[in-house]
């Protein structure tokens, strides 16, 4: 028997863009325990933080690599053997074998390897101090971080390109392109940097402008759900204005 698993990205209250499918073993899923792994993608010399959804019972059954904003992709055929775990990751029309060692109790390294292409450094582990600096918690706070926050402001253009029905997956939207506050900053960080970083100030300023604006109302994900409940963009505006205020106010903090 299966489980079916769907992805679906919602905008304007209606299913809209890419569906992601796979199945899954039923008997694996519902006595398997569910872990959110970290750690490292290091692809054609470009390091890149791995985010990982790993199902486990006695041994790891199945992991989904899930990198922040990205639609998530199922890898094949796991298997974790003593110290080995081994498994298939496509990546568009390519297929990648990959074999990683256990490194400890919660860590393995290894490569994926694929004949036309060169092979893919992987470590999947716990999240560590590492991961964290990778996520951008060192960062301190510049001029960077404002012109993240400003793009994001021009990406949602006065709320005609706001999606009010955020999932955190950014990568499947047709044009004309619709961003949640998420989704937005996640753009943003790309636009200007290169790269999304979960920890970095501006989305630490982000997040701490919610925390304000809601006197610490705990959410599941802060600016998924927030971006959710929102009735109007004047909130989300709001948000992006006081985040780039604590930025500031950071910047002279340090000078």
């Amino acid at each position: 028997m299966t489980l079916l698993y769907i992805i679906a990205m919602k905008k304007n209250n209606a299913i809209a863009g890419l569906i992601f499918i796979c199945f899954l073993n039923i008997g694996i899923i519902a006595n398997a325990q569910q872990s959110l792994w970290f750690g490292i993608v290091k692809m054609q010399d470009r390091i890149k933080q791995g985010r990982f959804e790993v199902f486990s019972d006695t041994v790891i059954r199945t992991i989904i690599y899930a990198p922040y904003g990205i639609s998530p992709t199922v890898f094949k055929d796991v298997k974790q053997q003593k110290n080995q775990l081994t498994f298939s990751w496509q990546i568009n029309q390519l297929v990648y074998r990959c074999l990683l060692l256990k490194q400890d109790s919660s860590a393995y390294k290894g490569t994926c390897t694929c004949e036309k292409e060169q092979p893919i450094q992987l470590i999947i582990r716990e999240f560590t101090k590492e991961d964290a600096i990778l996520q951008g918690d060192s960062l301190h706070a510049t001029q960077k971080e404002i012109q993240i926050l400003d793009r994001a402001l021009s990406l949602l253009n006065n709320g005609n390109n706001w999606n009010r029905l955020d999932n955190r997956i950014c990568d499947n939207s047709s044009y004309p392109y619709k961003w949640s506050l998420f989704c937005a900053l996640h753009q943003a960080s790309i636009d200007i940097d290169l790269e999304y970083r979960h920890l970095r100030p501006a989305i630490q300023a982000a997040r701490q402008a919610i925390d304000e604006a809601t006197s610490g109302k705990k959410y599941d994900h802060v600016l998924r759900d927030f971006n959710n409940e929102a009735q109007s963009f004047d909130s989300i505006t709001q948000v992006l204005k006081r985040a780039k205020e604590i930025i500031t106010e950071r910047i002279k903090r340090q000078q």
